[in-house]
């Protein structure tokens, strides 16, 4: 496709970007690391196509931090990481308020934050991730595709705070929040059971802190 697109034609930077997710997705296969280097370079080769700031550029930086994020998943450099966080943060930046897309950007900031926490232990980082899916939240209202993973993700997040700080007033949150879930994943629902194994976690770690029956007995 690539040949059929050559460099002025108005579809390069889309045939670029097929091509990139291509060699991606035999990454994703195979886990040959030449084929994550290649993909970077189609997608910065797609990017540099535009000016610095063009509203129609957020798509490839998208992809290229996501990419980006599966180097650092698999060869720890934290440069990587860094140019990955960089790169999401812009792409919010140039989405403007209310764009159908602002929640998915907060989404995958978030997401690389907490990768970013739990590879260094900054808990500035989980903060601002924590504070992130809190505003993707009220943009992914129920009946949003993605409100019950948006609800899920900072549900396991607030969890998680709370194992790292003892923060009671975070667990509080994310079992009101796995109740949500579970409310949204009846009995008969395919992911069911993953909500009642969330719902269980919490309390179990509610238990913990209180010595209450009631949680043990809801949690079992």
């Amino acid at each position: 496709m690539l040949e059929l697109c050559p460099l002025g034609n108005e579809y390069h930077s889309k045939a670029l970007d097929n091509l990139a997710q291509a060699v991606e997705a035999r990454f994703l296969e195979h886990s040959t690391i030449n084929d994550l280097a290649e993909s970077i370079q189609h997608l910065c080769e797609a990017v540099f196509l535009y000016p610095e700031g063009h509203s129609e550029c957020n798509f490839y930086l998208n992809n290229l931090a996501m990419v980006l994020g599966y180097c650092f998943n698999h060869q720890g450099n934290s440069d990587d990481l860094n140019k990955a966080i960089s790169l999401h943060e812009e792409v919010l930046c140039l989405l403007p308020v209310g764009h159908k897309y602002c929640d998915f950007s907060l989404d995958n900031l978030g997401l690389i934050l907490f990768t970013c926490f739990e590879q260094c232990g900054n808990v500035n980082d989980i903060i601002r991730s924590i504070s992130l899916w809190c505003e993707a939240l009220t943009l992914c209202l129920p009946g949003n595709p993605n409100h019950d993973t948006t609800l899920k993700n900072l549900a396991s997040m607030l969890q998680t705070k709370y194992k790292k700080l003892d923060t009671s007033e975070n667990l509080n949150e994310a079992i009101d929040l796995y109740w949500d879930s579970l409310q949204l994943r009846p009995h008969g629902h395919p992911c069911h059971h993953i909500s009642l194994r969330n719902l269980s976690s919490g309390l179990c770690s509610h238990f913990m802190q209180t010595q209450k029956d009631e949680d043990i007995k809801e949690a079992i």
